[in-house]
């Protein structure tokens, strides 16, 4: 946060109003910049897998190991849900939402993306009943590079789709996207790829 300067009889302080804006204008290109570098890297990762297959087949076995193989009717069986003392209407909460996210699945995507390039990037679609209230139904997978985390005060504000970092794009709150960031530092917005120590290696040539 940045304290305007006042003075008395400025109506609120030009020169506190100009240190702000030039604060705001630096900030800006400093989230500009560092969203070119996220890019980037995305960029980086994919090419990465492409080219060396021992990181390709190193994270499908590490999703696999996670994970394991057990399957349903031919469908994954990727964990166990343990409400042994939840309540009832809890249980069918949880089992309808596991049922229309698919989670068995599409758990396996998501944490195999976020592992890829650092983030994944889901977004929750509901339909509104007689009711008022919202159900949940399903959910689509967004392109990282096109998803952007917004903060106020280190907290999300909300996530924009949009073709580029100065496109306006579409807003969505915060309960419409599933965000998985791997491997997460403190105070950071986005995760970080399985593959980001090698990254510099790699471009280096070396």
């Amino acid at each position: 946060a940045f304290r305007r300067k006042t003075t008395r009889g400025d109506g609120g302080g030009g020169e506190g109003r100009l240190g702000h804006g030039v604060h705001a204008k630096r900030i800006s290109q400093l989230l500009q910049k560092a969203e070119r570098g996220r890019l980037q890297a995305y960029a980086d990762y994919r090419e990465m897998d492409r080219e060396v297959p021992e990181l390709h087949r190193a994270r499908k076995v590490l999703i696999q190991f996670t994970f394991g193989g057990a399957f349903n009717r031919q469908e994954p069986i990727s964990f166990r849900l343990l409400m042994k003392d939840a309540r009832p209407e809890v249980v069918r909460i949880v089992e309808d939402v596991t049922d229309s996210l698919r989670l068995h699945d599409t758990i396996r995507q998501i944490i195999g993306q976020g592992v890829f390039i650092g983030d994944s990037f889901s977004e929750l679609n509901y339909v509104i009943e007689r009711s008022g209230k919202g159900l949940l139904i399903n959910q689509s997978a967004l392109w990282p590079e096109h998803t952007f985390v917004h903060e106020i005060d280190g907290f999300i504000s909300h996530y924009r789709v949009a073709a580029s970092e100065s496109d306006e794009g579409r807003i969505l709150a915060p309960y419409q996207v599933i965000h998985y960031a791997h491997d997460k530092e403190w105070g950071e917005r986005y995760g970080t790829s399985l593959f980001y120590s090698d990254e510099k290696r790699w471009r280096s040539g070396s």
